[in-house]
């Protein structure tokens, strides 16, 4: 795979690689299980039926899809220069807002406490503020 590659190249690609090494992780371990299901019981590998190797193909499968989906948006993703996310605008946008939230919210707190009191906060002779009668 070259330079300019599309992003379906690049899911291709990723999920032939991914594809190879989840199906060799699946032999060797779906044979070794096997492997040490029939040294433990003689007839434990026959009940296991075709589950021995069902089972791990299907996560392998799972695993090859999610990588290549990943890798197509990724890829897809990074090759728009428009792209909103690549240019960082989303998070600077957000960083700003939750800056704001947040001296709102203290701003907020403070009025409520300075106007109602705070059994918490000590008033200047050391007992609670309250404004409320006992």
């Amino acid at each position: 795979m070259g330079p300019g590659a599309t992003p379906r190249e690049v899911a291709v690609a990723t999920a032939a690689e991914t594809a190879f090494t989840a199906l060799l992780g699946v032999g060797i371990g779906a044979g070794a299980a096997a492997a040490l299901v029939a040294l433990g019981d003689p007839n434990g590998f026959a009940r296991l039926g075709a589950s021995w190797w069902a089972i791990p193909a299907g996560v392998a499968a799972a695993a090859v899809l999610a990588v290549a989906v990943q890798s197509f948006l990724g890829t897809r993703r990074a090759s728009r220069p428009d792209d909103p996310a690549r240019a960082g605008r989303g998070q600077r946008i957000a960083g700003a807002g939750v800056a704001v939230l947040v001296v709102l919210g203290a701003v907020l707190a403070t009025w409520q406490l300075r106007l109602y009191g705070s059994p918490v906060t000590p008033d200047a002779a050391g007992a609670a503020q309250s404004t409320r009668s006992p």
